[in-house]
């Protein structure tokens, strides 16, 4: 069974696409290839291969996918978002697979090709997968634009390692660290009428941690929920710099700035 049409972006992608029509339609494997390199944009096979093997281009930008199914059980509409985005570096320079796995929004997709995200789940509706993909690209984003990493250290969220020390009133918290450093960093993103700041840079102030919000809306929920970066401030680590990163992302992508496209 032919898979969907998603216009490759590298070689291997041509090649891949190349196996499947060959597959399908029963052509020689040049045809094919021919095929998939004109969906890609170029004028034949030869042309994509000189083209992306060419390293004298210098492409900066890297094309990624992202695909997601839904099926609404009430009214029996389905179909299948698709989002295009572009990184300024090849995604697994951004994060392994196996950090992408650990990374919330990103954690629920399958990396069915080095540049083609797929969820498995067949969400229950057009909007729940919009936002789906919305907030794995905000999470991406994120990586994207700081170098940090998941964390699986758990315990390193609590000053002391103690669970005792907890933040006061965090929600929707995620652990990153920086691969540079070693340095962890808390990300807390509660809603911003649930938190009494008093509490909370008294516990700063107790534990020496830095506490700070951004002025980058956030991964979670962006204009609901308000994003804090937290951190050991006793290690000499460039907390002012790392808010730099983070308060100069791009505006995060929602379902109001939605770009993808739907089919059936």
């Amino acid at each position: 069974m032919l898979t969907e049409k998603v216009r490759p972006s590298t070689l291997n992608g041509i090649k891949r696409r190349a196996k499947q029509l060959k597959k399908v339609y029963s052509i020689h494997h040049h045809e094919a290839l021919d095929i998939a390199a004109k969906e890609a944009g170029y004028e034949n096979y030869n042309h994509a291969r000189n083209c992306l093997t060419n390293k004298n281009l210098s492409i900066s930008n890297h094309q990624l996918f992202f695909t997601v199914y839904w099926y609404d059980r009430e009214s029996h509409e389905r179909g299948r978002e698709l989002l295009e985005i572009e990184l300024s570096k090849a995604l697994l320079d951004t994060a392994t697979k196996n950090e992408l796995k650990y990374s919330n929004g990103l954690a629920e997709f399958r990396l069915a090709s080095p540049d083609h995200f797929v969820s498995d789940v067949v969400i229950h509706s057009k909007q729940a997968a919009v936002e789906k993909i919305c907030k794995a690209v905000r999470a991406l984003r994120f990586m994207e634009a700081t170098g940090l990493k998941p964390s699986q250290d758990i315990f390193a969220a609590y000053p002391e390692k103690d669970p005792k020390n907890r933040l006061p009133k965090t929600d929707h918290a995620t652990d990153w660290y920086d691969p540079k450093t070693g340095q962890f960093i808390l990300i807390d993103e509660p809603y911003p009428n649930s938190v009494f700041n008093a509490e909370r840079e008294a516990w700063a102030a107790k534990h020496k941690w830095s506490l700070q919000p951004s002025k980058w809306p956030g991964m979670y929920f962006p204009g609901m929920s308000k994003l804090y970066v937290a951190t050991d401030a006793t290690t000499g680590y460039d907390f002012a710099g790392l808010m730099s990163k983070i308060d100069n992302i791009p505006q995060p992508l929602t379902l109001e700035n939605w770009t993808g496209t739907s089919a059936e």
